[in-house]
């Protein structure tokens, strides 16, 4: 199987693409919130309120949505065709 080849809709190289890219997008959803549930040991060590140390989890959503925007437009400005 050459890489460079289409992958055909129905085909099994295409099945793996799309499991491929699903699994990707639920690493990264599952990396951002990790630390959700120690939330409450950060502000219990670090001495700030709940809603200080959940700023840690809201922040990098913001960061991921900013870099989508970017990436997804800079994406965009490559051929789709060799």
């Amino acid at each position: 199987m050459n890489s460079t080849e289409k992958a055909n809709k129905g085909s099994r190289r295409f099945r793996y693409i799309k499991l491929c890219i699903f699994f990707s997008g639920l690493s990264v959803f599952a990396q951002l919130y990790l630390f959700q549930p120690i939330l409450p040991t950060v502000s219990e060590y670090f001495k700030t309120t709940a809603g200080d140390s959940s700023l840690l989890v809201s922040s990098s959503t913001i960061g991921m949505a900013i870099g989508l925007l970017f990436f997804a437009f800079k994406a965009d400005s490559y051929s789709r065709k060799g």
